[in-house]
């Protein structure tokens, strides 16, 4: 149904499916590889900690759970091309309460990747800023002490999340060409990397050595299993381009194609990487020296390149780059968390799952700012836990491991489950290797992914007490909430119920329309007082449109309250001016991701003859969006532009 607003006559229109369906295979095989990358900047060193010597072993191991599972998304995702991934499926295969525990655990998950993330990050400033690698001596007065570089870095992590939070907080959008181009950039250095190393450094007898060096070189069977499950966080991510399915152009082929890609190269890059790194490294150095920026490590101990009597320092060279570029790829991955706990916390308030408060949007901002501090003073928690724990690194990529783990174990269950009660239901791509048990096809590959991550899980829940503690508390405090949540409002426990969206326009398309007024904030008068004027000498019709962005941090249907009132009197003043000159005028409030590109659309669909567009001398950063939106429509409308540049104090 239509949401109605304070006008009777005057609906909220969405244009929903057109343009949010955008996202071609780069976009979203980048946006992926932005999170499943990022991995392998601490991935390795968390591995290194267990498996030792036989780290690429363990990641390779893990690399076919990886695969199994981007199968399961895959078919799923192309199945229920929605927003919600994995809690989308529990919603459908079960009911409302394990939906709300998927994506409850997928929370912790975000929280989690926001946290070691920032922290990895900060580990590569060591690169520039040594005092957070090494003690630094300082005196005060008669006082001599060192500083304490694991502290600072807890401090300094715990800073870029706050930065990242206020920065989501007044809204942030991610351009999908700036992911797409970092991801370049980080493939070509890896595989550099690879190259040089596999040419240079490989050594394969080294390898195999270390299993008779004793422990600190080999690991023991326990270790290993435990180095198998903490290498899943070299994978983690993976469900990244299910969250993003509803923004998917052509999904049926472009989703499969995506997950096709990431499998391609996140397993080059996962076993080649850890295989170079105990080359040129034994396990000990990297465990005591190098653990929580191992690629930083591998370029240090790149050999020299002798090319034509010229020696190339590599590691001169290389760690610069590859410390920046971690840097660049981890902070990414940090304000990655935050908009995509925004987002889902968000989708949960839709079904009811969480209370209103939670997703309140900000007035003046409107993003759900209220969630962004939740789940970022969470992440900041978890953090400060390191001002206690020195192994804070190793506990974190336990934590994240575990609740990533569980999704991927959920989301085998549930293409398992959808298979037996909605065989009927169209997949677009489909899991081979079926058996068939009544008449029902089951896929092998969701049945060995759900028995390898369901290992993998109680591996890790039966690990570090610390992540168990705060894995169990996490899911008790939420359900009990949850179920709190419900009782109050009388609401069912296990059954779906959800926030009335805005889904279909007012309006019916007419054949000719012959001016355009749209506005994306005051309404300036003089425009439709000049688009009048020409209305009465060409006997035309005029169009009045608000356009209001909607912030990537939030879905394009979100409930924006502050400016769809604004919208409402600004439209309203228009229709009194119409009135006043005796034209007819017709209105319409729009929300959009772009407001240039709605209204092109706008005039191509209603043929229009000419848009009136206002834009002040000043250009300040309150007036940038409204200067690019009228640079967009002048550059790509269909017919003339007027635009009126007013002097603003």
């Amino acid at each position: 149904m239509t949401e109605q607003l304070r006008s009777i006559r005057r609906k909220v229109i969405v244009e929903k499916e057109r343009l949010k369906r955008e996202l071609g295979v780069p976009a979203l095989f980048s946006t992926a590889y932005g999170n499943v990358g990022s991995s392998i900047y601490y991935g390795i060193g968390a591995t290194v900690a267990f498996a030792l010597g036989a780290t690429p072993v363990a990641i390779a191991l893990a690399g076919l759970f990886f695969v199994l599972t981007v199968l399961t998304f895959a078919e799923a995702s192309t199945m229920m091309p929605y927003a919600g991934g994995t809690a989308y499926f529990a919603r459908k295969a079960f009911n409302e309460s394990a939906s709300f525990v998927t994506g409850w655990i997928d929370l912790l998950a975000y929280v989690s990747t926001i946290a070691l993330s920032s922290m990895t990050a900060v580990y590569y400033l060591g690169h520039f800023f040594p005092f957070l690698k090494y003690p630094v001596p300082v005196t005060i007065g008669t006082h001599a002490f060192a500083t304490d570089p694991h502290m600072l870095t807890v401090i300094v992590s715990m800073v870029i999340v706050i930065i990242l939070m206020v920065i989501n907080i007044r809204g942030v959008k991610e351009a999908a060409s700036f992911n797409i181009f970092f991801a370049v950039i980080d493939i070509m250095t890896q595989g550099l990397i690879i190259i040089i190393g596999f040419i240079m450094a490989m050594n394969l007898d080294k390898i195999t050595a270390y299993i008779k060096m004793g422990p600190e070189y080999w690991p023991t069977l326990r270790q290993f299993c435990f180095g198998v499950a903490i290498a899943m966080v070299a994978y983690t991510g993976i469900e990244t381009i299910a969250q993003m399915a509803e923004e998917a152009d052509d999904y049926k082929k472009k989703i499969p194609r995506a997950y096709m890609w990431l499998i391609a190269v996140v397993l080059v890059m996962s076993i080649g990487l850890p295989s170079i790194a105990v080359s040129v490294m034994d396990p000990p150095t990297i465990v005591h020296e190098w653990q929580t920026d191992t690629m930083a490590g591998i370029a240090y101990y790149m050999p020299d390149l002798h090319i034509f009597g010229t020696t190339i320092v590599l590691k001169n060279i290389l760690g610069a780059w590859i410390a920046f570029l971690a840097v660049t790829i981890l902070l990414m991955a940090t304000n990655a968390g935050i908009m995509g706990a925004s987002r889902l916390s968000y989708s949960m308030g839709q079904f009811r799952q969480i209370p209103a408060f939670v997703f309140k949007l900000h007035r003046k901002y409107n993003t759900p700012y209220v969630a962004i501090m939740l789940f970022s003073a969470a992440s900041v928690a978890l953090l400060a836990a390191g001002l206690f724990y020195k192994d804070i690194f190793l506990k974190l990529a336990s934590l994240y491991s575990l609740s990533s783990v569980f999704i991927f174990t959920m989301a085998h269950v549930c293409l398992v489950v959808l298979r037996i009660k909605h065989p009927e239901m169209e997949r677009p791509f489909k899991v081979g290797w079926n058996l068939k048990i009544a008449g029902k096809e089951i896929p092998i590959t969701a049945v060995v992914g759900f028995l390898a991550n369901a290992t993998v899980w109680l591996v890790l829940i039966t690990g570090d007490t610390w992540t168990r503690l705060i894995a169990l508390t996490w899911v008790v405090i939420g359900f009990v909430g949850y179920w709190l949540y419900r009782k109050k409002y009388e609401l069912p426990i296990h059954t779906e119920v959800t926030i009335e969206r805005v889904v279909m326009g007012a309006y019916q398309p007419v054949d000719y329309y012959g001016i355009i007024v749209p506005t994306t904030g005051e309404l300036e008068a003089a425009h439709i007082q000049t688009a009048c004027k020409i209305a009465l000498r060409d006997k035309s019709r005029i169009l009045a449109m608000y356009v209001i962005e909607v912030p990537m941090t939030l879905p394009l249907d979100a409930r924006m309250t502050a400016e769809k009132e604004k919208g409402e009197a600004a439209l309203d003043q228009a229709e009194m001016i119409a009135k006043e000159y005796g034209v007819e005028i017709d209105t319409k409030l729009l929300q959009v991701r772009s407001a240039g590109k709605a209204i092109v659309e706008e005039a191509e669909k209603r043929r229009a003859d000419l848009i009136m567009m206002g834009q002040t001398e000043k250009r300040g950063l309150s007036n940038l969006a409204s200067g690019k939106t009228v640079s967009y429509v002048a550059q790509n409308a269909p017919c003339k532009v007027f635009i009126n540049i007013a002097e603003k104090a």
